[in-house]
């Protein structure tokens, strides 16, 4: 049993009506079957921050990201995130048709087919088409509050100790809330951002715009340049 099986049983365990119809998580393959498998009916999204974070990180490794049409071809990719799952393959074509011709994106190309179309965990994780939240960046802000409490490797009453800080630290924060105050709030660029994609997926599903003016549109709003 893989420590993300053991987790979701302990949790299903102590909250028995948690029964969760949304997930966003990274890209780790074991989680992801862990939660396919004690949440079978559950709707899995990868967080898109990470999705463009892969694809540039590989782009840049393979020297893609070396020419201004390499750094336009990974966009184009990233922007495959926001089309309908069933418009996908089509925004692909499309990506391929536009593709410089060199090597360094020919093995860029064959790293998204295997690693993001035909692999069989991750293929219908990355589309984000219709997400209200598409990063699990909330996650990941606790994930850096919390090392303030709890240090690596600690012991189970350093662990509990860091655990309870944690929730004194967020009930304050509720407390505070009733009187008006905002947890947290979405700069400006990145609810215009969300206008923009918003809009141009509108334009592509009412028949306004092909799938490669979409995506066209798409790629100027990526979040890695």
């Amino acid at each position: 049993m893989s420590t993300y099986e053991l987790l979701f049983q302990i949790i299903k365990s102590q909250i028995t009506e948690w029964d969760p119809n949304d997930i966003t998580v990274d890209f780790e393959v074991p989680a992801i079957l862990a939660i396919r498998s004690n949440f079978p009916g559950v709707k899995i999204t990868g967080c898109y921050f990470h999705f463009n974070r892969s694809l540039w990180r590989k782009a840049k490794a393979l020297g893609v990201c070396k020419t201004q049409l390499g750094k336009i071809h990974v966009k184009l990719c990233a922007a495959l995130s926001h089309l309908p799952s069933e418009l996908v393959n089509e925004g692909w074509l499309y990506v391929m048709e536009e593709a410089p011709n060199s090597n360094c994106v020919t093995q860029f190309n064959d790293y998204f087919v295997k690693t993001w179309l035909e692999n069989s965990v991750l293929a219908d994780t990355w589309c984000t088409f219709r997400q209200m939240n598409k990063t699990n960046n909330v996650v990941e802000i606790w994930n850096g509050h919390i090392k303030k409490y709890i240090k690596s490797k600690p012991n189970i009453a350093q662990f509990s100790e860091g655990l309870i800080k944690d929730i004194h630290f967020f009930a304050s924060i509720i407390r505070k809330s009733t009187g008006g105050f905002k947890i947290s709030t979405r700069s400006p660029e990145t609810i215009e951002n969300k206008k923009k994609i918003d809009y141009a997926i509108n334009q592509l599903i009412t028949g306004q715009i092909t799938v490669g003016h979409c995506l066209e549109k798409l790629k100027k709003l990526t979040m890695f340049k």
